[in-house]
């Protein structure tokens, strides 16, 4: 029955030393695992910057070149005649 003890201290023991000997403690994995957020972060920003970039681009790019092409066909036309407004007085009221 003593020796029972002395094995699960002895396990306990090889856990500890067999997790602290890579040198990876939790201070260390919870830095780790900050900067892997953090370096995400800058990336999925940097992504979304030049996605903007190139839609910025691309909207740009169909207004300069799209634009005068559509009212071309516009300027072509002949001009519309325009039509006689008449202004219509309100009727007369009678009670005054």
């Amino acid at each position: 029955m003593s020796r029972e003890p002395a094995r699960a201290t002895s396990a306990i023991a090889e856990t500890r030393t067999s997790g602290n000997s890579r040198g990876f403690g939790i201070r260390t994995r919870l830095f780790l695992a900050f900067g892997a957020v953090a370096a995400l972060t800058v990336l999925a920003s940097l992504v979304a910057f030049l996605s903007y970039n190139r839609v910025g681009d691309t909207l740009a790019a169909i207004t300069e070149r799209n634009m005068p092409a559509m009212s071309l066909p516009l300027r072509r036309l002949p001009p519309r005649p325009t039509r006689r407004r008449t202004t219509r007085r309100p009727p007369c009221s009678t009670l005054s």
